[in-house]
């Protein structure tokens, strides 16, 4: 008679072979790294914020490479050349690039995997400063109300005499506002102005500009400044306590082509410039500091960010 023990080893012996045998024939050679198929991803840049870069290294088949790999490299020139970068691998087989810009303007970055150029590059990276607006109708009747302007975030502008002024920009479903808040230096009060850079390409063609002195004006840039033939919008301006406040209100999209036309979620340059008898453009009475001189090449705009 067969003991147990023994009758079990032959059927033991077989499961263990073919466990073995399943384990050898699942391993698979890995999918070879194909620089070709890179993907970077280059947001434009604020001032004095990390610029992050997206980096996706690819196999073959177009999945994310996860083996080890040297990370890439990334370099600045530009209005921030030779800017201090960093490249760190993320979790799930990607990179992150970064670097601090401190200068406006345009900013091209290249891309290399162990001295070999990644594909797209060089990549554009427009550094520029930001507003956003908040979200509502404000009265444009040179008073900021209690409350009215809570929405919107109070950005300091100009500088020199005018050091203290702020800018807010508000927007319901139809118009953007703006309100400026200016110490008052004894000029007449002066006045306040907001020009567009509708397609944000730094060119001063095409541009749109409301402003408001003793009255509304609605304008547009061609060789010159020309006005509207027709106004879209209003202003007022109030002077108390030492202090003048503008507010501004202008469609987003009227329909006539000397006017912006930007739909909420979008973005349009903006450059606010306050005049009088003191100013002649200075760099003390723009923002961005010299924005004014775009119109000789200086590509100084900020970009406001309209609330969906």
């Amino acid at each position: 008679m067969i003991s147990p023990s023994r009758s079990l080893l032959p059927a033991a012996f077989a499961v263990l072979v073919s466990s073995c045998g399943s384990d050898a024939s699942s391993t698979t050679e890995p999918i070879p790294l194909d620089l070709s198929r890179t993907v970077i991803v280059v947001p434009n840049g604020q001032a004095d914020v990390p610029t992050l870069v997206t980096i996706e290294l690819r196999d073959e088949q177009g999945g994310i490479f996860t083996d080890e790999t040297p990370s890439p490299a990334m370099e600045v020139s530009g209005e921030n050349a030779g800017a201090e970068t960093d490249v760190t691998r993320s979790g799930d087989g990607t990179f992150m690039a970064s670097y601090t810009p401190v200068s406006l303007g345009m900013d091209t970055l290249r891309f290399t995997h162990e001295d070999a150029a990644l594909p797209g590059g060089p990549f554009p990276s427009r550094v520029r400063i930001v507003f956003e607006t908040g979200v509502g109708a404000p009265t444009v009747d040179g008073v900021l109300s209690a409350g009215e302007w809570d929405a919107a975030t109070a950005y300091p502008v100009f500088a020199g005499p005018l050091a203290g002024s702020t800018v807010r920009f508000m927007v319901d479903e139809t118009d953007l506002y703006a309100a400026a808040r200016v110490p008052d230096p004894g000029t007449a009060n002066g006045s306040f102005a907001v020009r567009f850079d509708n397609t944000l390409d730094l060119m001063p063609a095409g541009d749109d500009l409301v402003s408001y002195g003793d009255a509304f004006y609605d304008g547009h840039f061609e060789d010159v400044y020309m006005p509207d033939d027709v106004p879209h919008g209003d202003g007022a301006r109030m002077s108390a306590d030492g202090w003048t406040v503008f507010e501004l209100r202008h469609p987003l999209s009227s329909g006539d082509p000397q006017d912006i036309s930007v739909a909420r979620g979008g973005s349009v340059g903006v450059c606010v410039i306050h005049g009088s008898s003191l100013t002649s453009f200075s760099s003390e009475f723009t923002y961005p500091p010299e924005c004014i001189s775009v119109i000789f090449g200086v590509p100084t705009y900020a970009e406001l960010l309209i609330a969906p």
